[in-house]
């Protein structure tokens, strides 16, 4: 039976969607703020709320510990850079990580979290898939074995002051850096969030990334898909007003290192915001 043009192209791009969903198909960190927009006063400052996010539906999934967090940084407008304690990540009765964020300046904060390292070695053991958290030392006939380490940040504003640096990198080794001012994207069904992704540092070239307002999707499924260019840099076009979240996943030939323990270096960044 011949299909034709319209139905080709359908299941071309339901082939294609379903492709680029699975990009970032792992359990993934983000950044969830009570408010994005706390009320400042001069006196008592700005009150807010962290939140972490865990798996794959976004805005709530999984419960994460705080045990297994290495960094979590808040950086004022002033660039002060504030280390918050594992105690401050205290568990609510419903499980959900939660730390009340008093903030003392008037501006563009940025919250940055990192995610320990996990090793994780997947073998094939009398015909049978083993997975085994370390390494793959001591093992055979290997099916995977993965260094991976997560990253995240977001952005907020206490009171209406733009004042703050949020394009600053704060050196995660896979990081998306905010360009514009997303409180400052005055049409959310025209504006363009520009972002630039690096790796260690320096600018991810052709790297692909995927982003979704709050309400968008229950689960994997993206609003926008794009990649940088050649500078790491990337355009992602705002049509919904709202909370919205950036992921991206980068994979690397293990280091010298890393090579006898795995096969694969993986890492994994997300950034959140709010558009008025």
């Amino acid at each position: 039976m011949k299909l034709s043009f319209t139905k080709k192209l359908a299941l071309s791009t339901t082939f294609l969607s379903a492709l680029i969903t699975t990009g970032i198909s792992a359990h993934t960190l983000w950044i969830n703020m009570s408010d994005y927009t706390p009320a400042y006063h001069p006196n008592r400052g700005a009150v807010t709320h962290l939140y972490m996010g865990w798996g794959h539906d976004y805005p709530v999934d999984g419960f994460i510990n705080a045990d297994d967090f290495t960094d979590v940084s808040l950086i004022s407008p002033s660039g002060k850079k504030e280390a918050l304690t594992k105690e401050a990540l205290t568990l609510r009765k419903d499980g959900y990580g939660e730390t009340k964020l008093t903030l003392s300046e008037e501006g563009l904060y940025l919250i940055a979290i990192t995610r320990r390292t996990a090793l994780n070695t997947t073998c094939r053991e009398n015909g049978k898939e083993i997975a085994i958290k370390g390494p793959k030392t001591g093992h055979n006939d290997i099916v995977s074995s993965v260094y991976s380490q997560q990253f995240a940040k977001s952005v907020f504003l206490s009171g209406n002051s733009f004042t703050g640096n949020i394009s600053r990198p704060i050196g995660h080794t896979l990081e998306i850096v905010p360009l514009t001012n997303p409180f400052a994207l005055e049409n959310n069904r025209s504006g363009r969030m520009k972002v630039k992704v690096l790796y260690k540092g320096k600018p991810l070239a052709f790297q692909k990334l995927q982003a979704m307002y709050e309400g968008y999707s229950q689960n994997d499924e993206s609003s926008a898909y794009v990649s940088t260019n050649r500078e790491g840099v990337a355009e992602i076009r705002i049509d919904h007003w709202g909370i919205w979240v950036i992921k991206t996943k980068f994979e690397v030939t293990p280091s010298d290192e890393l090579k006898d323990k795995v096969n694969t270096e993986r890492y994994f960044a997300s950034l959140t915001f709010f558009v008025p």
